[in-house]
């Protein structure tokens, strides 16, 4: 029986709480300096 991965949110900024939806990957984008 194949299952869909899921995750729980560690950063709290999930819109699926207590699910993860990878919003922590854009927030981290946003933090990275440009070079």
């Amino acid at each position: 029986m194949d299952r869909p991965a899921v995750a729980v949110c560690r950063c709290l900024r999930s819109s699926l709480l207590p699910w993860c939806d990878g919003t922590h990957k854009v927030l981290s984008a946003r933090l990275l300096p440009e070079d």
